[in-house]
């Protein structure tokens, strides 16, 4: 099921069209951040072509389809189509366009040396691109070509500052330059492409926009734009609609993150580690298996069971139970804290079990009793007074109310009996339930919380924000323990996440946080694990 199904006309409430291509996507938008434009893969990054399209018109009403975004203003229906090379941009009635630059790799802010070669013949603007590594224009870092399809074209060559109200309100660098290159006529019988060099020809699949290629290998980009690689965690999380549409894929990806010890780090070159992927791992192995007509070869069963023993014969254990260290959950920011979820954690602890019973169904060894032991010793270490609790550290139960009960119950739902979910998860609807349709992170009443998304700093990342993958699962996981008795909350996250994807941050994609006293979409602009939880909910509700 695709999202763009579920999506109506809506007023515009200042929040901006999104077109998702092949590995990259377009940002239709003004002033709002230097991550808006058009961006696409390229050497392993994220890299900037156009800035954006400006119409000499405003947007009342958008439109979202899976291939496209209809703009629809007092002039006329701009609809901004994905091609195999680009962007193409149609309109029923003359509008005007001014073409804007910003053309850089997306962690490249530096404003000297960035020359402009703009040509054009009655059908055809080339633009080549240099970038030079300082104002003396002696040294070429890279360069870029790309052209737009026009018969209109009039140039501006102008050069304009710019401040950027979204990076600003994040605490981010919110200032740069951009080039007005020049001003087309959009009309019914003058179309506009922007074709770039180097894009693929894409069958569009649920996750196509976060797929790319890396050494021969499909992975999975976290999100755009910031995240733009593929961290273990995410990948694995976001695997569910590939599973369920292209399940010979997400098994080649499945059996790659075991051959390649994937779990260790959250991303190649991070320090942060991932305790939690090899669960998610497991619980994406035994979703797979039910597939029709996939199986797992000798070879491939024999690495899935090397993985998960190297992983638990190499854990730090106490008690039975996996100890991990400071950051090492889904929770992976302190944002100035002492919270950092070292210790035995719940979802951890469900992932430890859901590896225990893959386990058991591929190999000869009986870790069956070991699965019955650890369930108890769980039951005795992270149950109190009939609840589940967050954690256990330093001796003492955590009994910080969070979302990761949800997860934990998604992962392994036979982890402790109906009657203790019940009243776990009621406990924590009472801390952490948001009116608007959502989960804090943190109990509203813990001294951490923050009502309103603190930016780059990280304060309220994990001790406050509304992280919509968990808002999903959690409906997911109130879904399958009792539907009728969580109804409200389960229609009530479904109907956030779909406004989410309908007219909050960008019109079009899943965001990845929201403040927690109201709904308003911050972070990352298009969240992979969003996106996917979203279209598992739908299926499923």
């Amino acid at each position: 099921m695709d999202v763009g199904e579920h999506v109506t006309t809506r007023k515009q409430r200042g929040n901006f069209p999104y077109v998702s291509l092949h590995s990259g996507y377009y940002l239709h938008a003004q002033h709002f951040s230097k991550y808006q434009g058009l961006f696409l893969r390229r050497e392993g990054s994220l890299f900037k072509y156009v800035d954006g399209v400006r119409l000499d018109a405003d947007i009342h009403h958008v439109q979202r389809g899976q291939d496209q975004v209809v703009l629809n203003t007092e002039k006329a229906r701009v609809t901004l189509h994905r091609t195999d090379k680009g962007l193409r941009i149609t309109a029923t009635n003359p509008v005007n366009a001014v073409f804007v630059f910003d053309t850089r790799f997306i962690d490249d802010y530096d404003d000297q040396g960035r020359i402009y070669n703009v040509d054009h013949d009655d059908t055809t603007v080339r633009v080549n691109y240099r970038k030079y590594c300082s104002g003396a224009l002696e040294t070429v870092a890279y360069d870029a070509s790309f052209s737009i399809q026009t018969d209109t074209w009039a140039a501006i060559d102008d050069w304009q500052p710019v401040a950027h109200s979204y990076d600003e309100r994040r605490g981010d660098t919110s200032n740069n330059w951009v080039y007005r290159a020049g001003e087309v006529e959009l009309s019914p019988d003058n179309p506009v492409s922007i074709h770039v060099s180097k894009t693929a020809k894409n069958e569009p699949t649920p996750m196509s926009e976060f797929l790319y290629e890396d050494e021969g290998d499909k992975r999975v980009a976290a999100g755009y734009p910031w995240f733009y690689e593929a961290w273990s965690r995410d990948e694995i999380i976001s695997l569910h609609p590939i599973i369920t549409s292209q399940p010979r894929l997400a098994k080649s990806m499945l059996v790659r993150a075991v051959t390649t010890n994937q779990g260790t780090r959250s991303v190649a070159g991070s320090d942060l580690s991932s305790a939690d992927t090899p669960g998610w791992i497991a619980k994406r192995l035994s979703q797979l298996i039910e597939q029709d007509d996939i199986e797992l070869t000798d070879d491939e069963a024999e690495a899935v069971i090397e993985y998960f023993e190297t992983y638990l014969s190499t854990q730090v254990f106490d008690d039975r139970l996996v100890v991990n260290d400071d950051l090492e959950t889904w929770m992976d920011t302190a944002g100035g804290t002492e919270d950092t979820r070292r210790g035995k954690r719940v979802e951890i602890q469900a992932g430890l079990l859901t590896i225990l019973t893959v386990l058991d169904d591929l190999s000869d060894e009986d870790y069956h009793r070991r699965y019955v032991k650890t369930k108890q010793h769980i039951q005795r270490c992270l149950v109190d007074d009939g609840v589940l609790h967050d954690g256990h550290v330093d001796g003492h139960v955590d009994r910080t109310r969070r979302p990761n009960v949800f997860l934990a119950y998604y992962l392994h739902d036979d982890m402790v009996k109906d009657a203790v979910w019940r009243r776990t998860f009621d406990r924590v609807i009472d801390g952490c339930w948001l009116k608007w349709g959502g989960f804090s992170s943190i109990a509203q009443d813990h001294r951490l919380f923050h009502g309103q998304h603190t930016g780059v700093d990280n304060r309220s990342y994990h001790r406050g924000d509304s992280w919509y993958y968990v808002n999903n699962i959690a409906a997911l996981a109130l879904h399958d323990l009792n539907a009728s008795q969580y109804l409200r909350y389960i229609e009530k996250i479904r109907s956030a996440s779909l406004n989410d994807y309908r007219s909050e941050l960008a019109v079009g994609a899943c965001s990845e946080i929201s403040d927690a006293e109201t709904q308003r979409s911050a972070g990352c602009v298009s969240q992979a694990w969003s996106y996917a939880t979203l279209l598992e909910l739908l299926e499923a509700v």
